[in-house]
């Protein structure tokens, strides 16, 4: 018995909890560590299987690999609106971002003459604008207008990414399709399918499903994809930095990056996107914006 209070011991060690408790809180924990590492070893393993078997798709069999992702970016366009919605968000940038370029703030070099005064824009910094200037004279005012395919639309009407300057163009192309029968021409016109105002920036040729598509001129792929509007298209970059362009196909053949010999079949003919059936776009591009292909498509 107890007969002092000084006599008991209040140390801590008094309040310690029993070992036995200790060591089964330890065992408890290691189940959970465990069964995390082995969920977090699992998921790493699985993305980097997936990634070894894409890369090797596109290596080995790069048409498969290329029917799937226009098949996935098709579902993916189908989400209820929201491609609509960034489709919008995407043209207010890029009319924002245009103005911004044709309103600079900085002060203009004055020590160059007033004929080289101003701002133009480059398709990318990779492109050879000074070639392509040596290649293309550009004419501007009512008289290019006035040679617009498809109409005399006003300044409102005309997209920011396409130029009614006339052009002279000498190149021997190659002709995108055997037959060359044109049934929509490039400038403005009523859509066909939402038959609403609309401008047409390129031009339409008829032919089969599944015809080859041949590369006018020799170039680089910087686009091989699939959009809602131009449905399977490629886009090619030449050696003076214009860009010839072919939408609606069926299948790629030619992938981003690929060096193309002129006259190689890059695609063939389809009716992806919006479309009425079975056509190529065609469309050219000089210093980043669509011109009128006619004179092109003469020199085939």
């Amino acid at each position: 018995m107890i007969k002092n209070w000084n006599e008991l011991d209040l140390s801590e060690e008094l309040y310690e909890p029993p070992k036995e408790a200790q060591d089964n809180e330890l065992e408890e924990q290691k189940p959970r560590e465990s069964g995390f590492f082995s969920t977090l070893t699992f998921q790493v393993i699985l993305c980097l299987v997936i990634a070894i078997i894409l890369v090797l798709m596109n290596t080995f069999f790069p048409s498969q690999y290329h029917d799937i992702d226009s098949e996935l970016k098709k579902q993916i366009q189908q989400d209820g609106g929201f491609s609509e919605d960034m489709a919008r968000w995407k043209g207010q940038f890029d009319s924002w971002l245009n103005k911004e370029k044709d309103t600079p703030t900085v002060v203009p070099d004055t020590s160059q003459p007033a004929s080289e005064a101003g701002t133009e824009e480059s398709i990318t910094a990779e492109s050879t604008a000074g070639d392509a200037g040596e290649k293309i004279s550009q004419q501007s005012g009512e008289e290019a207008a006035e040679k617009a395919a498809g109409g005399e639309p006003n300044g409102s009407d005309v997209p920011e990414n396409v130029s009614l300057e006339a052009f002279s163009f000498d190149q021997k192309i190659a002709a995108p399709l055997t037959s060359l029968t044109v049934t929509s021409e490039f400038g403005a016109r009523t859509h066909p399918i939402t038959k609403e105002a609309d401008f047409h920036k390129g031009t339409d040729l008829a032919a089969e499903e599944g015809d080859d598509i041949y590369a006018v001129l020799s170039g680089t792929v910087v686009e091989s994809e699939f959009s809602e509007g131009y449905g399977n298209h490629i886009r090619l970059r030449h050696q003076d930095g214009t860009e010839s362009f072919y939408a609606h196909c069926s299948k790629l053949l030619a992938k981003e990056g690929d060096q193309i010999k002129q006259g190689e079949v890059i695609a063939k003919v389809g009716s992806t996107g919006t479309s009425t059936g079975p056509h190529l776009h065609f469309g050219y591009l000089i210093h980043g914006k669509f011109v009128d292909p006619t004179a092109v498509l003469e020199h085939a």
